[in-house]
C-alpha cells in the first residue's frame, strides 16, 4: 500500500501504466537526487501515462523527467544571467511542463514537497500550487473522475 498516492482506484482505470524500478533508479542517478517518495509512488503507478491526468501533448511522466530538468534549468540559468533574482530553485524536480509553465517540487525537502508552478516570459514568476504533492495529484485525479481534466 501506498504511504501518499493512495486514493487511486486502479480497477477504475485499467489503462494506467507506471514506471518501473529500474526507470525511476535511472533517472535518479541523472538527477544526481533522489526523488521523493510521493512522486516515485506517482509514477510507479501512472508514470507512463500521459493521457490520464495530463494531455498527452503535454510533457510529463518518467520518460519526460530529465528533458524537463534540463529545459528548467535552462531557462533559471537564462534569468540568473540576466541579473533576475530566483530563489529556491537551486534544486527541484519539474515532473510536468503544460505550455509555459513547468511544475516541480522542491527536491530534499521531505517525501511529500509542495508543489510550485514556474512561469516562463519576459518576467519568471513562481507560485505555490499546493501544500504536498499528493494533494496535487488528489486534486487532479478528482477532476479526471468527474470529467474535468482542466
Amino acid at each position: 500500500m501506498n504511504k501518499y498516492i493512495n486514493f487511486i482506484d486502479l480497477q477504475s482505470l485499467p489503462q494506467a501504466a507506471g514506471a518501473t524500478g529500474e526507470a525511476l533508479t535511472h533517472v535518479e542517478q541523472k538527477l544526481g537526487m533522489p526523488i521523493p517518495l510521493s512522486l516515485k509512488e506517482y509514477l510507479l503507478i501512472m508514470g507512463k501515462n500521459k493521457p490520464l491526468l495530463f494531455e498527452e501533448w503535454d510533457y510529463h511522466g518518467i520518460d519526460d523527467i530529465l528533458y524537463l530538468h534540463e529545459w528548467i534549468y535552462e531557462w533559471i540559468n537564462r534569468y540568473k544571467n540576466e541579473g533576475i533574482q530566483l530563489d529556491g530553485l537551486d534544486h527541484v524536480i519539474p515532473f510536468y511542463k503544460f505550455q509555459d509553465t513547468f511544475f516541480f517540487i522542491p527536491a530534499g525537502e521531505n517525501d511529500n514537497p509542495p508543489v510550485y508552478a514556474f512561469d516562463i516570459g519576459d518576467t519568471p514568476d513562481v507560485r505555490k500550487l499546493d501544500d504536498s504533492f499528493s494533494e496535487f495529484v488528489k486534486h487532479r485525479f478528482f477532476r479526471l473522475k468527474t470529467g474535468n481534466n482542466r
